[in-house]
């Protein structure tokens, strides 16, 4: 049991350690080895736990919905445009679902199995605002301000650094309110001014939902106050830091973005271009609506067009591009069984409430990035699936840190 016991301890932190890779290593060729090396790691000491335990990998329906997505996968393959890249793809899908099922298996059984990743992410997302800020410095930050630099390209694409920045803002200053923990506080401020400062115009909606529906929904009325205080708080420094807080420039690029659909005032560059984007993507779409043209299509459709090779930094339209409708069904069937379940129990608990606005950030979230090969979205998932079919006695037991054993779901 002492065996067991250790190696549960080693495997969690080894899946602490992987998001905390995945948030900050993943993005970049220099460290993309070590993120990996890490995520092998996290695995294979997660599949070892759970083969201790006696226990077998079994699927589940959201295994099963992976599974068909990848199945999917593997026959466009048929008429893919770049078979070459789509076949390095399907690879990542296969690794993500042999993942997901050992992932799954290993939480099943574990107390307090939704808050232990609710904790793993917002950690990840507190050492990778420390390693923001030991990258650009406290004046660089402060310089990212006042010069309207965006911050989070030398870690990951500037959109997913403060996405993820900003919903471990939001965990954190949950978990605050509700274990009374400074730790969380400081840490959800840190996480609040990093997310500000990659200029995503994403963030400010994810933490107006987040903040206020937490505070409004889970807490009574004089919690309200802690939440303006709160913020107050954060904005205050923000502007004793910069000098006036009308320079965040995070409003001024949603003032930008508003201004490319009413055609006044200034616009900024990236709004048009990924506008561009999704009107290629689109219009090709068009053309084949069914099959799609194969994983990494839009890429190679782009190529044509432009002469560039990228994505479209839109899950939405990637996935009708590449997959065509069969494939965009398949994967957004997903959510949507699971944007049901979890807005069905959003009332019976803050774990539901939490991991109901994550969802709903990440799908806001796909707007603005690609996600459908990401190791996190997969992580997110499993956590989804593992809240939306737990009973609401055992998660009001994990409320109360109290623990019957295993989770049955």
């Amino acid at each position: 049991m002492k065996y067991n016991s250790l190696l549960n301890d080693i495997a969690y932190i080894s899946f602490i350690l992987n998001l905390i890779s995945i948030y900050c290593f993943s993005a970049k060729v220099a460290t993309v080895d070590l993120a990996n090396i890490i995520f092998g790691v996290n695995t294979i000491v997660m599949l070892t736990f759970v083969v201790c335990r006696n226990n077998r990998v079994k699927l589940v329906k959201i295994h099963l919905y992976f599974f068909v997505l990848f199945l999917w996968a593997n026959i466009s393959l048929l008429w893919s445009i770049d078979i070459e890249s789509a076949i390095s793809k399907v690879i990542t899908l296969s690794l993500l679902f042999i993942y997901s099922c050992i992932m799954y298996e290993y939480f099943k059984y574990q107390d307090n199995a939704i808050r232990k990743i609710l904790i793993a992410i917002y950690y990840a997302g507190l050492v990778m605002s420390l390693y923001a800020l030991w990258i650009y410095t406290p004046s660089g930050i402060i310089d990212a301000f006042t010069t309207q630099t965006r911050l989070g390209t030398e870690i990951n694409n500037a959109n997913v650094f403060g996405i993820n920045a900003a919903l471990s803002a939001v965990i954190g200053f949950t978990f605050y309110l509700y274990y009374s923990k400074r730790i969380y506080l400081f840490g959800s401020i840190l996480c609040l001014i990093m997310a500000l400062v990659s200029g995503s115009v994403k963030v400010l909606v994810i933490l107006f939902i987040g903040y206020l529906y937490i505070v409004g929904k889970v807490y009574e009325k004089k919690k309200i106050w802690s939440s303006v205080l709160f913020l107050s708080f954060s904005f205050l420094i923000i502007d004793f830091l910069i000098g006036d807080t009308g320079s965040i420039f995070t409003l001024q690029r949603m003032e930008e973005i508003i201004n490319v659909f009413t055609g006044e005032g200034a616009t900024n560059h990236s709004t048009l271009l990924r506008l561009f984007y999704i009107k290629v993507g689109f219009e090709a779409f068009l053309n084949n609506p069914i099959l799609g043209y194969g994983l990494e299509g839009f890429a190679t459709i782009l190529l044509h067009n432009i002469g560039e090779v990228t994505y479209s930094h839109n899950n939405y339209i990637e996935m009708l591009v590449n997959l065509g409708l069969v494939g965009f069904i398949i994967y957004y069937s997903i959510y949507s069984k699971l944007f049901k379940k979890l807005f069905k129990y959003t009332g019976k608990d803050i774990f539901t409430k939490l991991i109901f606005i994550i969802l709903v950030s990440k799908l806001f979230s796909d707007i603005a990035s690609v996600s459908y090969y990401s190791k996190e979205t997969y992580i997110l998932l499993v956590l989804y699936y593992i809240c939306s079919t737990n009973t609401v006695v055992i998660l009001n037991n994990e409320l109360n840190g109290s623990s019957d054993g295993e989770i049955k779901c």
